[in-house]
């Protein structure tokens, strides 16, 4: 039953991606289809253990491509090596500051 349902999510979630035109990944659409359905209440922690458990279990595995993918393209990354860390600083400092901004907004009304 589990895989049945974490499948259908990703089912789902890969619907969802060829509406955008495959811009965005069909498991993240998949991850927030189940993340809602859990949150709603609709499906219970429970139901998807067995296979969430599983998957998690091997999950570093799932890591290896993109190890490989970071080697063959170090040159690339070592052509980049100050701007890469500056983007990530930038865009921590701007999310934090939205969100900062937002929450004291919602806060005052």
């Amino acid at each position: 039953m589990s895989s049945i349902i974490i499948l259908g999510c990703l089912m789902l979630g890969k619907g969802f991606a060829w509406l955008v035109n495959d811009h965005f990944p069909a498991a993240i659409f998949g991850m927030l289809v189940l993340l809602s359905l859990l949150l709603s209440g609709k499906v219970h922690y429970e139901h998807v253990f067995p296979t969430a458990h599983f998957i998690l279990k091997y999950m570093p595995l799932l890591f290896i491509p993109s190890g490989v993918a970071l080697i063959e393209h170090l040159k690339l990354l070592e052509d980049n090596y100050w701007q890469i860390p500056l983007v990530a600083l930038l865009s921590t400092l701007f999310t934090l500051a939205l969100v900062g901004y937002l929450m004291q907004r919602n806060l005052k009304s």
